[in-house]
């Protein structure tokens, strides 16, 4: 945290954001302060590059996962993701609904879509997918 406030306030190379910006925004400036674009580039292939493709190979070869291995690695995975998105949730939350017509707003949103099926709750195309396949 103290890098990317260092970043922002000292070289001004990232504009001092309401919220501080991502690791690979950091990693990017980092590359260009250090070696200009081509630095950056650097950067963003030893640090952004990897994790990308990893996710690509995984979600190419997640079929293949069987076993106790597989189950409990998808298992894993899954609690992750939970966490990651209900991390991104609450910051959004945070910085998107500060009034209390708007977190009522959201709130309702969300009753909406989790409660309701078809056109109203967004889905119908499940509905069609699952009625093709029986088909």
């Amino acid at each position: 945290m103290a890098i990317r406030r260092c970043l922002c306030r000292s070289r001004r190379t990232l504009p001092v954001p309401a919220r501080p910006p991502s690791s690979s925004q950091v990693g990017f400036a980092l590359g260009v302060q250090r070696g200009g674009l081509l630095g950056g580039i650097a950067a963003f292939l030893a640090f952004t590059l990897p994790s990308a493709l990893f996710l690509v190979m995984f979600a190419i070869y997640a079929d293949t996962l069987s076993g106790m291995f597989g189950n409990g690695l998808i298992h894993g995975l899954k609690i992750v993701a939970a966490a990651v998105v209900a991390q991104a949730i609450l910051g959004m939350a945070t910085s998107l609904c500060k009034t209390q017509a708007t977190a009522t707003i959201a709130v309702l949103a969300l009753l909406i879509v989790t409660l309701f099926s078809g056109p109203l709750g967004q889905s119908q195309q499940l509905q069609l997918e699952h009625s093709l396949e029986t088909s």
